[in-house]
């Protein structure tokens, strides 16, 4: 269920379909990422990389929660298969 529900949420991130500008509109992370670069026109540029680093990070983060049960989950699951093939051949 985990699995299902992070492919659906990656899968509803919209994606640009035109070149990203500043003027343009875009939806999800990539417009907080075009508002917050147009906030901070005109400062040092290394400040601005450092704070649409942080956006993205965060997005990041946003994205990765759940994912190590969903790999636990997947690791264990072959090892429980195999405790139901056990035999009774011997009495």
């Amino acid at each position: 269920i985990i699995a299902i529900f992070k492919a659906m949420q990656i899968l509803r991130i919209p994606s640009p379909r035109a070149p990203v500008t500043l003027a343009g509109n875009f939806s999800g992370p990539f417009e907080r990422l075009r508002k917050t670069a147009q906030g901070y026109r005109g400062n040092k540029p290394e400040i601005l990389e450092e704070i649409l680093y942080e956006i993205i990070i965060d997005f990041q983060e946003r994205l990765e929660k759940g994912l190590p049960l969903v790999a636990i989950t997947a690791a264990i699951a072959p090892l429980l298969g195999l405790l139901g093939t056990q035999h009774q051949s011997f009495q």
